[in-house]
């Protein structure tokens, strides 16, 4: 099995590749969406994205890990 973690980064500098799962951390899953690729799962405490972001994301994810 692939498995891809995106932790954001320079966007410029992510390749992304096909993958089996995907998981976005914090921003990242807001940079897999953005690349057209909706997360299996995203974890972290989101402080780097807006409450609106975020409710965009949990409404298409379909495991969310919200830790503070």
């Amino acid at each position: 099995m692939n498995i891809v973690v995106c932790a954001s980064g320079p966007v410029n500098e992510i390749e992304f590749v096909q993958a089996d799962y995907y998981i976005g951390v914090d921003r990242g899953a807001l940079t897999l969406l953005a690349h057209g690729i909706v997360a299996d799962e995203m974890v972290g405490d989101f402080d780097s994205v807006s409450e609106a972001q975020f409710a965009e994301l949990a409404a298409k994810i379909p495991t969310v890990d919200r830790v503070s």
